[in-house]
């Protein structure tokens, strides 16, 4: 069979050796190759809906097509995981990066290039990963909300009463998003705020976490299917603490922790007549 090498539009060495270094790892039992690999790319922009996929494979193989090929899938299999592995450390670090900024310097003071600059990324690449620095809050608060849920299941009182859960689940929450403090503003207009409309699809889920588990709470109470009007009069109270607390300066945010008491025990109150 003749040998040809295949012109590529770009070039990219990172990917080839990772591509060479995965071929010769990849199991072919008495297949000689040659030529295995020029380049194996899978490059896909969403934001310009331009997708270049480039495949260079194999020549002088002994063994028919279908063993080349499984041999040859395994190889681009290993790659695409690379890649995800890739992707989903450089998201972690985009967040890392957010994080430790928006404490230090504030939402409205980072910008996204600071932000790909503090990840080591290109400032367009960051918006592979998110389109505003918003949707990156959002994540932020998705993630530190989960983990008050987790902390507040894990040290809740089997004789406690409603004002007390509710008291102990947003006071978790509270501790869990203190390093996003100076970022509460756009959480509440992004998610949180009684009258925003969520376009960002982890704010959805972010809002119906955190409903679902008022609603956990005021069922293990007795409060089967509770009303609308009763959930939104819970979560105005849940949204006023914490506006309160984005502006909270007491040393270890005393000030927002009795708001949030004196809130939930006029809600039980309320809730007892």
């Amino acid at each position: 069979m003749k040998k040809c090498r295949v012109q590529l539009p770009f070039h990219n060495s990172r990917f080839l050796t990772d591509a060479k270094s995965i071929a010769a790892r990849t199991p072919a039992p008495d297949i000689k190759l040659a030529f295995f690999v020029n380049m194996l790319t899978l490059w896909v922009d969403f934001r310009r809906h331009q997708v270049y996929y480039v495949i260079t494979l194999i020549l002088n193989t002994r063994r028919p097509p279908l063993m080349l090929w499984k041999s040859a899938a395994a190889a681009m299999e290993s790659l695409m995981r690379i890649t995800a592995d890739e992707k989903a450390a450089t998201r972690q670090r985009i967040l890392d990066a957010a994080k430790a900024m928006f404490r230090t310097k504030g939402f409205d003071q980072t910008t996204t290039r600071d932000i790909a600059r503090e990840t080591g990324i290109a400032a367009g690449t960051m918006f592979n990963y998110f389109n505003t620095k918003e949707a990156v809050v959002v994540e932020l608060a998705g993630h530190a909300l989960k983990k008050a849920a987790r902390d507040f299941g894990r040290n809740r009182r089997e004789d406690a009463a409603l004002a007390e859960d509710l008291f102990a689940s947003i006071a978790a929450q509270l501790r869990a998003l203190r390093p996003m403090q100076k970022s509460i503003r756009p959480l509440l207009d992004t998610a949180l705020s009684p009258v925003a409309s969520p376009k960002i699809d982890a704010a959805v889920t972010l809002r119906a976490d955190v409903s679902e588990q008022f609603v956990r709470i005021l069922t293990d109470h007795g409060v089967v299917e509770p009303p609308a009007v009763t959930l939104n009069i819970l979560w105005a109270l849940y949204v006023g603490v914490l506006t309160f607390w984005g502006g909270d300066k007491s040393p270890k945010q005393e000030d927002s922790l009795a708001q949030l008491d004196h809130s939930m025990r006029m809600f039980a109150d309320w809730m007892s007549r």
